[in-house]
Parts: C-alpha cells; structure tokens; sequence
C-alpha cells in the first residue's frame, strides 16, 4: 500500500493484482468498522482496506511510510497479518535507540552502515532498522529483522567505480514486495481515468473515460 495518489489501492505483490482500493473522499474517511478501534483517518482507511484479508494464515501486509506507525502494526498483529513498511522517525517513539539522521549521514560513517532495534509493545515484538544508502532508511516489521544481512552494488561516486555494501535482510523483503506496488502506480499513471460532473435541471450526473 502507499499513498502517492487520491487512490487507496490494496496490491497483490506478487501479480500487481488490486483486490481492493478506496477513493479518497474527504471527511468520511474517519469512518470505523464496527468493533475496530479508532486510529484515525489513515489507518482506518488501512483496516477497511484490509477487510477481504483472512485472518491468521500467515498473510504479510506492505506499507510505505504514510501508513506504518507501531498502534496499526499492533492491531493487525492481533489479528493474524504480519507487517513490515518503511516508518517516518517520529513514530517510532523517543525511546527508540536508533541513530538519528544527522548522525548516520556523516562523511566518516560507510555507506551500508545499519543498526537494529528490536523493542516489545504490548507483548508483540517490533523490528526496527536504520540503513545508510545515499539517504537514511527507517524500516519497521513484525516478522523479519536486519539479520542475515546481504550485500548489494552500489556506485559511489567518489571512487567512480561499483562497490559492494551491506544490506539488511528487512530492507531486500522490503523492496521484492513493494515492487508491485509501484507496478501498478505505473499503470494508473499511464491509463489515467478522467472523471468529469455534469449538471443539469433534474440533478448531475458523473461518468468516467479512459
């Protein structure tokens, strides 16, 4: 799941099928499912979204930073779907042990450099990981961790050459799954659906063309 659009969509990784998508439409977003605590306009819309999924058969969940926050990682740990998304800083909390930006982007720390935090909330263990790339990367999972970390090719610069750096295992899990994701945003982006309103005397009426 991301959040590059007014669309919602909830992506198969593996066939960039959508097997469920809501449009954003103001206010109404805040909407709860009966029984489902309230965690706010975006995260709620995650749990709707979420509503085909069954529950405890090992189904994993993807989401970019607009969504992850540890409450929505929490609540569908309960219920049977494991998680894993890339996380902005202030969610994961003041006490979390990861370096800050400023300080993994110094010139003297190597790029691939990475740190895991694993932490328990409410009984549930949570993986947090930072990465060095050519920026900071902050990952948040509950089912996969930074070990066994790989190593991948990268080109730097000033050596002007290709050169081999670490990579956590959270961050290659990460980047297989979402692929799909940013599949199918290519194919939205390039069949744009154009929705126009039309009024009249006896009310308006709404038609779609691609």
């Amino acid at each position: 799941m991301n959040a590059d659009s007014n669309i919602c969509p909830l992506i198969i990784p593996s066939t960039t099928d959508c097997i469920n998508f809501e449009i954003y439409s103001g206010a109404k977003d805040r909407d709860r499912l009966p029984g489902k605590p309230d965690l706010g306009a975006v995260l709620n819309t995650v749990i709707r979204l979420l509503r085909p999924v069954p529950r405890h058969v090992n189904h994993i969940t993807y989401f970019d930073n607009f969504y992850t926050n540890i409450p929505l990682l929490h609540n569908l740990t309960n219920e049977g779907i494991y998680c894993l998304g890339t996380v902005q800083r202030n969610r994961l909390g003041k006490s979390c042990k990861l370096p800050e930006k400023r300080e993994i982007m110094k010139s003297n720390v190597p790029r691939g450099t990475y740190h895991e935090n694993v932490a328990s909330y409410e009984g549930q263990e949570l993986s947090a990981t930072s990465w060095e790339d050519n920026k900071q990367v902050l990952l948040l999972s509950t089912y996969v961790g930074a070990e066994p970390a790989d190593t991948i090719t990268r080109y730097e610069k000033k050596l002007k050459a290709n050169v081999q750096v670490s990579c956590p295992r959270v961050i290659k899990e990460y980047n297989v799954h979402m692929g799909g994701v940013d599949l199918m945003n290519s194919f939205t982006g390039r069949y744009r659906i154009r929705i126009s309103r039309e009024s009249g005397q006896r009310g308006s009426s709404t038609t779609c063309q691609t």
